[in-house]
């Protein structure tokens, strides 16, 4: 018997033979529309997605020349052209979100609100949204997102995240608390909140806990992330409650930790001369070498220095800072504060053009300036006027 392949092969050859060739070139030609038509069909369906994401990614591209510039104007409205070719792609949204947080612009919660209405089961981009909305002072739509975390997802580490950062902001010690501890019960290598927890601790009223975040302290020393700001808490807690050998001590155990060994003992003259325990100035200049990679721990550092009386020995180290980490929000934000600390305009101006507050026109900030200088010279209606101009300008931009 033969194959029903075979039989219709032979068929379609008889037919075939049976066409005279005009015929046939006419359906050659229609098989090749079809394939065209195909063709552009799967190029329009596959091609297109590829096509909006070059656009948003030159978009993007624009957006961040435009604001190098100090263009904000038009960076935002280049955002808005990348947004638009692709308005329900996380991915598009997530790069508009991170670009303007960068910027310091509040628009950047309207881009974590897309991103928690896009995907709502995502416990990451909700806490992107609570992190700069508590950022922007916007405590209720924090708030609003923490409620709407579904019941099922309430025991994830980013619950507990958002949970923390909320408390805290709002100054509920209590519930600040309760989230560490059940965000370390689940995520125990989480060295940041170990770090808030021991440090909540240290300084609270019960004695026997506050050992216990001093002993934890001593042991986040040995991880690199948060060494610095582990010492930091460790120091301010012993200056402000212990006794001249608790700080010796306490040095003493971080050049230990620093560099392997005791400091070397002060002869006794030098004792009375001088006023810092032995190891001090080693032990200061290996946190500052340390802190030097991380704008966090940089950030503390600075702070720190400043409350011992060394604020412009701090500006001068974090001017010194590699360009990643001196440029960052959390460097810029302890910058500015030394610099207004220090009543020092030529430090403060460049800080402000670069978007320590937020973005700001070159106009604003001479007009700024400008008033400062005139209330000084005892101008004080010609003040009045500058600095009116100087926030018109603002809300132009």
């Amino acid at each position: 018997m033969r194959s029903l392949l075979t039989t219709v092969r032979d068929r379609g050859r008889s037919w075939w033979g049976a066409r005279t060739e005009s015929q046939r070139d006419l359906w050659r030609i229609g098989a090749i529309v079809l394939l065209l038509v195909a063709a552009g069909a799967a190029a329009y369906r596959y091609g297109r997605p590829v096509l909006h994401r070059w656009q948003r990614d030159q978009a993007l591209a624009e957006a961040r020349e435009l604001a190098a510039k100090k263009d904000y104007r038009a960076a935002l409205v280049a955002l808005h052209r990348a947004v638009a070719k692709s308005p329900s792609e996380v991915q598009t949204w997530k790069q508009v979100a991170d670009f303007l947080g960068e910027l310091g612009s509040p628009e950047v919660l309207v881009a974590r609100k897309n991103l928690v209405w896009l995907a709502p089961d995502d416990l990451s981009l909700r806490l992107g949204f609570v992190l700069d909305a508590l950022r922007f002072g916007d405590v209720a739509g924090a708030r609003e997102a923490v409620a709407g975390v579904r019941d099922a997802a309430r025991e994830e580490v980013d619950f507990y995240r958002m949970a923390a950062a909320l408390a805290y902001a709002t100054g509920r010690t209590e519930e600040f608390e309760r989230s560490l501890t059940e965000l370390l019960a689940r995520a125990p290598a989480d060295r940041e909140a170990a770090l808030d927890l021991a440090t909540l601790r240290l300084w609270g009223a019960d004695p026997a806990r506050a050992e216990a975040a001093r002993t934890a302290l001593t042991e986040l020393l040995a991880h690199p992330e948060v060494r610095v700001r582990a010492a930091v808490e460790l120091l301010k807690h012993t200056a402000r409650t212990g006794t001249r050998p608790e700080a010796s001590a306490l040095v003493a155990g971080l050049h230990r930790r620093w560099f392997g060994r005791p400091p070397p003992p002060l002869a006794e003259t030098a004792q009375r001369a001088v006023t810092e325990p032995p190891g001090w100035v080693p032990v200061v200049e290996a946190m500052k070498r340390d802190a030097a990679e991380s704008a966090h721990e940089a950030a503390v550092l600075a702070r720190w220095l400043a409350a011992i009386g060394q604020p412009r020995e701090a500006a001068l180290w974090l001017d010194g800072l590699a360009e990643r980490v001196r440029r960052s929000r959390l460097v810029g934000a302890a910058r500015l504060e030394l610099a207004l600390g220090l009543d020092d305009a030529e430090r403060l101006r460049p800080l402000l053009l670069d978007g320590a507050w937020g973005r700001a026109r070159s106009d604003t900030v001479d007009l700024a300036f400008a008033a400062r200088w005139q209330r000084r010279a005892g101008r004080t209606a010609n003040a009045a006027a500058t600095w009116a101009d100087a926030v018109a300008t603002a809300g132009e931009s």
